[in-house]
């Protein structure tokens, strides 16, 4: 009958709404799921990111400490080795003076010095 056709178009109709709803429902619990996820990794990036930055601070305050350290040594280096040239030359003006003692003084200092 003309009545049981209209129902079965109706009930047709309806299950295939119901398999869209269900299919939507699916994807949006899949969604949720996608989104949780992002926000942990966002959230370990953040972390990640936080303890790279103290870090490089941490390094440049090195970095900074060690140029420091490294100009204050070129400064000792320089004022050592003008020493060493006077040294040298008060040897050769007066190589009688009693100036050997020192000389022993720079050469356990620096074993490597060509005294």
């Amino acid at each position: 009958s003309p009545q049981d056709e209209t129902r079965n178009e109706i009930e047709n109709i309806l299950a295939e709404e119901i398999q869209q709803l269900k299919e939507a429902l699916r994807i949006e619990k899949e969604s949720k799921c996608e989104v949780e996820s992002l926000r942990k990794q966002l959230s370990e990036t953040e972390k990640s990111v936080h303890l790279l930055a103290v870090e490089n601070r941490f390094l440049r305050k090195r970095l900074n400490q060690a140029q420091k350290d490294k100009h204050e040594l070129e400064e000792r280096i320089e004022e050592l080795q003008a020493r060493l040239v006077s040294f040298n030359r008060s040897m050769e003006r007066d190589p009688g003076s009693p100036l050997p003692a020192q000389r022993e003084l720079f050469t356990k200092r620096d074993p490597g010095s060509p005294l």
